[in-house]
């Protein structure tokens, strides 16, 4: 991961964490703008070409699905139960 991707991971996740750890939609929204500009970060394409789906409660905090316009399969981005994100990943192997 680049140098640059990672700062912004990290002052992202330091946003995401001044939640109150309660599930509200404004909250919920945050949380998705966060990852959509840390897989857009990530996959080095213009914001606009990025866009979260869903956000579930998982064991352990939440999962937004992300899509990047033209990728085969979704991003995953993962945040625990305060919001602070623990990561992202492409889902599909190889």
């Amino acid at each position: 991961m680049r140098i640059e991707a990672m700062g912004l991971m990290l002052g992202l996740a330091m946003l995401s964490a001044c939640g109150n750890g309660s599930s509200s939609g404004d909250e919920t929204a945050i949380l998705q703008d966060s990852c959509e500009a840390l897989v857009a970060a990530e996959t080095n394409v213009q914001p606009s070409a990025v866009m979260a789906i869903t956000t579930k409660d998982v064991p352990g905090g939440t999962l937004t699905t992300v899509e990047v316009t033209g990728a085969v399969a979704p991003w995953l981005c993962a945040a625990d139960p305060t919001g602070v994100i623990q990561g992202i990943e492409f889902s599909q192997e190889g």
